[in-house]
């Protein structure tokens, strides 16, 4: 048993993350604290909060991803796996390159190289493989295609792929649906190519 400490304002939420590894804490005073949930010790303060709310928080069913309140109205999503798809990813990440230097049409490592790229945020580069690999038959994340689309502006073949990625429940419901608004709106106003951010 550990006994957390460092804060002085009161608790008002406690809920586990990333399979249970990590425990997320949020304070009267707005804060919220990721500590390990082994060992005891304070990972991270979550840097914004807002100052209307009592740092309220949702977290997904599986703990991977928290959302909090942010200021200017914002809502904050914290992706607590994206560091353990980085390292799975670089692991197999020269085996892919190999495969595509000899083979460059190869579907499989067309998708693992474009979700590489995805995760890295070359979103042009994503978006040309994972379409690529979606066209050899490979399977992709349509989540990811539906990012690298709308940071080039292709904003109809986003909201396709976004469509697939929650029909195959990628990511939870409610963080789907307010891409999916986010997207929804950007096609209203027709959102240039340049300097269109990802999703």
């Amino acid at each position: 048993m550990h006994t957390l400490t460092g804060q002085r304002a009161a608790v008002t939420q406690v809920s586990f993350l990333a399979k249970d590894k990590l425990l997320a804490v949020a304070f009267e005073d707005r804060s919220v604290t990721i500590w390990d949930a082994q060992s005891g010790r304070r990972v991270r303060v979550l840097a914004e909060s807002s100052s209307a709310w009592p740092s309220p928080m949702a977290t997904s069913r599986r703990g991977l991803i928290m959302a909090t309140p942010g200021l200017e109205s914002r809502l904050l999503i914290w992706d607590f796996g994206h560091a353990q798809r980085f390292a799975t990813q670089r692991r197999m990440l020269a085996r892919h390159l190999a495969t595509l230097n000899g083979t460059p049409d190869e579907p499989t490592a067309q998708a693992a190289l474009g979700s590489w790229y995805a995760l890295r945020g070359k979103w042009d580069w994503a978006a040309e493989l994972l379409t690529a690999a979606r066209k050899g038959g490979a399977v992709i994340s349509d989540l990811s295609l539906a990012r690298a689309l709308r940071s080039q502006g292709k904003l109809d073949e986003a909201r396709a792929a976004l469509d697939r990625a929650a029909a195959a429940s990628e990511a939870p419901e409610l963080y789907l649906r307010l891409l999916g608004q986010a997207l929804d709106r950007d096609r209203a106003v027709g959102l240039p190519v340049e300097g269109t951010r990802a999703l």
